[in-house]
């Protein structure tokens, strides 16, 4: 039996995998005992162990602002809205460069490309897609996405998705996996004997990745420096609760890209 997906938790809630998507991504808009209801049979299911973790009703903040009238009060309303934009295109951004490095690689000639995502239903993963496919639209238009594939957080279901796609495909020249399961793709590349024709990018500098970017075998690893994301993280909760004087400077952390050369 495979693991468990969205639409078995649908079911086993007796909802649509549209109100699944929408609680597990915390959109609101759901009532209280169908949100109960999603996240019990979620960890029943054991699908996302965060949500242990979770509380049951989505964290709304009201921020009460003066008028606009005032600069000084304009200026802390558009750093609000700001920082709230910030949290919320994240994953667009880091998106945005995968597919900048992509059109770059490729060069003039183009290529088409596949895009492996972990469970489109997941915004970060929803949002890399779409950021990627927005700049190409923007700025290359000679590549073209191809294919998007859900691996449902599996590796070695993305490996075998690169390799069917791969082998029925000849004009495929580039990969974007933005999840899990980078050695699975280049052992399916490897196996077609195409490793060398195509451009493979995806996130997250691993001790496993960063050695297959220092052997060659991937072409880009784009990193978010998950260290300083849990640092931050604690120090705004000790800050929270008065164990710490000052919260973290930024809540967010920079997009660093890493190739051959700098890994």
């Amino acid at each position: 039996m495979g693991k468990p997906t969205a639409r078995d938790l649908a079911v086993a809630a007796g909802v649509s995998l549209s109100t699944v998507d929408r609680v597990l991504n915390n959109r609101g808009g759901v009532g209280e005992d169908k949100e109960r209801r999603v996240l019990e049979n979620a960890r029943k299911l054991k699908i996302d162990r965060a949500l242990n973790q979770r509380a049951a009703r989505t964290l709304r903040i009201a921020v009460l602002l003066q008028s606009r009238a005032n600069p000084f009060h304009a200026a802390v309303q558009d750093s609000f809205e700001a920082a709230n934009r910030d949290f919320l295109q994240y994953n667009r951004k880091a998106g945005r460069v995968a597919g900048d490095l992509m059109g770059r690689l490729l060069g003039e000639g183009g290529g088409e490309i596949v895009v492996i995502s972990g469970m489109l239903s997941m915004i970060g993963h929803e949002e890399r897609e779409m950021g990627f496919r927005a700049v190409l639209r923007e700025r290359y238009p000679q590549c073209k996405v191809a294919e998007v594939l859900e691996s449902m957080e599996r590796g070695e279901r993305a490996g075998d998705l690169v390799f069917n796609a791969l082998k029925g495909n000849p004009r495929i020249r580039g990969i974007y996996n933005a999840s899990a399961g980078a050695r699975s793709v280049v052992s399916a590349m490897n196996a077609l004997g195409r490793r060398k024709e195509i451009v493979f990018i995806t996130h997250e500098l691993t001790d496993e990745r960063r050695q297959l970017l220092r052997e060659g075998l991937i072409d880009a690893i784009i990193d978010q420096d998950p260290a300083l994301e849990v640092r931050a993280a604690v120090e705004a909760l000790a800050a929270h609760f008065g164990r710490n004087d000052d919260p973290p400077a930024c809540l967010t952390t920079s997009i660093h890209i890493h190739m051959i050369e700098n890994c």
